[in-house]
């Protein structure tokens, strides 16, 4: 009578061990789709703009608001809050504020739970000007 008892608490066991990872790894991959749109939104935005008109300088408002945007989009589905962070990159990987110095961004993006704390963490790095684009 008492051998089925062992096998329920092992399959209860086994069960919330499969619903806890299950409820993490979709917690990073929406992070990690939220990084993939980010990347294409990117690339196709200020490429563009600087084949198209002749600038050498990258818009950072237009960077930050396509990132947002990108972003917000993915995650607002998902009824997280979300913290955003970022950097502008030189070409010596150093923090700039200077529009024709920017050939990159880092972003960081952080899936809060109810209660603030930081529940995932995606971070990328995407290069928005190559040299030969001067």
């Amino acid at each position: 009578m008492f051998s089925w008892f062992k096998f329920l608490y092992v399959f209860c066991a086994i069960g919330l061990l499969i619903f806890y990872s299950n409820k993490l790894f979709s917690q990073q991959k929406m992070n990690n789709d939220t990084i993939q749109n980010v990347q294409v939104a990117l690339k196709t935005l200020n490429i563009g703009d600087v084949r198209n008109g002749g600038s050498h300088s990258i818009s950072k408002q237009d960077v930050v608001n396509e990132l947002i945007l990108e972003i917000v989009k993915v995650q607002k589905n998902h009824g997280k809050d979300i913290r955003i962070s970022y950097v502008f990159l030189n070409r010596d990987n150093k923090s700039t504020e200077n529009e024709n110095e920017i050939v990159g961004i880092q972003f960081k993006v952080e899936l809060l739970n109810n209660k603030g704390e930081v529940e995932s963490i995606s971070e990328q790095r995407q290069i928005l000007k190559r040299d030969h684009d001067e």
